[in-house]
């Protein structure tokens, strides 16, 4: 099998003949490599039954009955305006690929790494921060978040944590490098794209002209993704119009800034929670708005803000017993 998967690589990425580029791939090479292909798409299926991680599977079960796996070098966008939760999904999606084995790299430009550790505290133990800091609760605290902790350093793969404000995208992918050789890389998740500042080599270039500027951050992670063979989920701003659309009418062409982000991304994922009163309503909108590895639609999940956290539907009922008395 591994001799299969060799040889299907070494087809796809170097098919060469004679004067022919290393980017060309003749028809009949290609009706060879389909079937390579196949057969290591069948293998990876085999060796997921048998309980081998091999790509990262999303942790929510209403994505995994909808979208394939992210394969090496796919770039994701996962949008939402401000204050939707995209964050919490980006945690949520770094966790729970370290739990099934990959080792992740959480690029935060804005939360410090304290707020990201009280965020991941209360997330795991379904304890709200003001609970955990609570002197009546602080016994229980205690005994969860020792819990939790072992729990953790059971987990196959791990979250490394790069706080970076400030930066360039240039430094950025420069650091992701960095870690990838480590083995500290094996998926990026990037929060978010907007936080990016030019480099000197952006304004030279660009100068101000903000979309362009943006446009090479995009180009800078794709051509990561795939030069390292990396998945990698970028988190993106939805303009502020957003918020006045309802979930089912909401698409990617509410994406603030350069269209970079939608035509570079293999996946666009958009999240929307309705205004109610002075917040927002905990059910999200999930609308898959372009997937180039199978289909699109919507479905919905429940978010629980107090504890970072996002659960499927049918699953919230569970969630919210084990938590009624800690929020």
């Amino acid at each position: 099998v591994r001799q299969i998967v060799d040889y299907a690589n070494s087809q796809l990425m170097s098919f060469a003949n004679g004067s022919q580029s290393v980017s060309t791939m003749l028809w009949e090479p290609s009706l060879e490599a389909a079937v390579h292909v196949m057969q290591e798409d069948q293998d990876r299926e085999t060796r997921n039954q048998n309980g081998e991680v091999v790509l990262p599977h999303w942790p929510w079960q209403s994505w995994a009955n909808r979208i394939d796996p992210l394969e090496p070098g796919m770039l994701c966008t996962l949008a939402g305006g401000d204050g939707m939760g995209k964050t919490i999904y980006g945690e949520s999606l770094a966790e729970g690929w370290a739990k099934q084995g990959f080792n992740v790299t959480f690029v935060h430009f804005e939360l410090n790494r304290r707020i990201m550790m009280r965020r991941r505290n209360a997330r795991n133990t379904k304890m709200s921060l003001r609970s955990m800091r609570s002197e009546d609760k602080a016994a229980e605290a205690n005994k969860r978040l020792d819990q939790v902790t072992e729990g953790m350093q059971e987990w196959r793969g791990t979250v490394t944590y790069e706080h970076t404000p400030g930066w360039s995208m240039d430094a950025v992918i420069g650091q992701l490098r960095i870690n990838h050789e480590k083995g500290l890389c094996d998926i990026a998740v990037i929060d978010y794209l907007e936080k990016a500042q030019p480099s000197r080599r952006q304004v030279k270039l660009f100068g101000q002209q903000a979309f362009q500027r943006e446009a090479d951050n995009v180009e800078q992670i794709k051509s990561f993704a795939e030069a390292y063979e990396i998945p990698v989920t970028m988190l993106a701003q939805l303009n502020k119009a957003s918020k006045m659309n309802q979930g089912s009418k909401l698409d990617r062409t509410a994406m603030r800034g350069a269209g970079e982000k939608s035509e570079k991304s293999n996946l666009v994922i958009l999240i929307q929670r309705d205004k109610l009163g002075e917040g927002y309503s905990e059910r999200v909108s999930v609308i898959v708005d372009k997937n180039t590895l199978g289909a699109t639609g919507s479905f919905e999940q429940h978010m629980a803000p107090e504890f970072f956290s996002v659960s499927d539907v049918d699953s919230l009922t569970q969630t919210l017993e084990a938590s009624k008395m800690f929020r």
